[in-house]
């Protein structure tokens, strides 16, 4: 319990995403809080038992509301009322003397496991290094396992106690955070949320008077991982990292992530054909301000060092079906301010890539990809005729 002289300090947390964030279910990745659902842990920092149960355990995966903006408060509170009665919530508390760890995740709506159809997450357990889990290795902490089709949002984050202490209204340190002490001299944790999957968004231009005509009518990234599991709890010193499965079924261990469009409800439903601006004749139009946006995004397992898009399209006035066309991006070829990234590159967390179609014609389109913000990374222009 609190130091009785001092009076209970609860825990309250400061919120932030990163720079590009995320809207909510599920109309692709979140851009800002909007009444977002996050889960949130603390443990005693010594404790090697996540449980829940355990008594290193302060809070476990109790869900919050984040209020709409880039940055809020979370209040996280639990009921404290007795069988039966009304419910009665409160804050939790530090307990004086002991140091605290705290984490927290957005799983969107592709968590497997849940108390109901429409109810929280289940979190696995992992009490021992090398547990095996769905055929694979899974070290200690805790995780969530999910099931994504392309249009969900995974994210992370930990407090880190190196930053919190900065604003201290006395010198504070950080081995000391998070705690009772340090509350009362003004630090509280920050959840500052990571994105861990890799984000497409796709734009679409005219290169030429017939490609005024043709429509974009789907497209998909193909053969992507949708099952795994994402840690949201381990050691102070390890990272939240995602480990995909092969699921019982082989057919089902990749699957072809198609675009969808925002239904303005904060949904998603199937794309729209999309016609490109119409700004033909004209001389060399720029890919970022004359190119219409197709669909939301497409989100995927980072860690792949290519991928392949396919492109379905028709045009104006004519019946017969045209082939639907395959171009792959290999990360290696993207450059990072003029840098070539070379061998070894990859797609990366928290990263997007713009995809722009020219189009030509019915059967030739070309490729220019960016790297944007999430994070800034690289481009790269690809060219079926060079």
């Amino acid at each position: 319990q609190p130091d009785p002289e001092e009076g209970p300090v609860p825990v309250q947390f400061g919120l932030a995403s990163p720079e590009y964030s995320v809207t909510t279910k599920s109309a692709g990745g979140l851009e800002k809080w909007n009444n977002t659902t996050l889960y949130v842990f603390g443990y005693d920092r010594t404790a090697e038992d996540f449980a829940e149960a355990s008594a290193t355990t302060l809070i476990y995966n109790v869900g919050a509301e984040a209020a709409t903006g880039t940055e809020a408060s979370l209040t996280v509170e639990h009921d404290v009322s007795e069988e039966g009665d009304d419910s009665v919530m409160e804050p939790f508390y530090y307990e004086d003397g002991v140091n605290y760890d705290f984490y927290g995740y957005h799983i969107d709506d592709a968590a497997v496991d849940k108390t109901d159809p429409d109810g929280e997450p289940i979190p696995v357990v992992v009490p021992e290094e090398g547990t095996t889990v769905d055929g694979v290795d899974l070290t200690k902490g805790v995780y969530v396992k999910f099931h994504i089709e392309g249009s969900q949002d995974l994210m992370t984050a930990k407090a880190d106690p190196v930053v919190d202490v900065v604003g201290a209204t006395e010198t504070v340190d950080p081995a000391r955070a998070y705690s009772a002490y340090a509350a009362r001299r003004g630090v509280q944790p920050t959840l500052t949320f990571q994105h861990q999957l890799a984000r497409f968004k796709f734009r679409i231009r005219s290169g030429s008077e017939s490609g005024n005509t043709v429509k974009v009518d789907s497209i998909k990234i193909l053969d992507q991982p949708a099952d795994g599991y994402l840690k949201v709890v381990g050691l102070a010193e390890e990272e939240q990292v995602i480990t995909t499965f092969t699921p019982a079924e082989p057919a089902e261990a990749l699957v072809d992530f198609v675009l969808q469009q925002d239904d303005g409800a904060g949904s998603m439903k199937d794309l729209e054909p999309v016609s490109p601006i119409d700004q033909w004749p004209a001389e060399e139009p720029d890919a970022t301000t004359t190119s219409n946006q197709v669909g939301e995004s497409i989100m995927i397992v980072p860690g792949g060092s290519s991928c392949t898009i396919r492109i379905k399209t028709s045009q104006e006035g004519v019946t017969t079906s045209i082939p639907a066309q395959e171009y792959t991006i290999e990360a290696k070829n993207l450059t990072l301010e003029g840098e070539l990234l070379g061998d070894g590159a990859v797609f990366e967390a928290g990263k997007v890539y713009t995809i722009t179609l020219v189009i030509y014609g019915p059967e030739k389109i070309e490729i220019t990809a960016t790297l944007d913000p999430w994070e800034d990374g690289g481009s790269i222009e690809w060219d079926p005729d060079k």
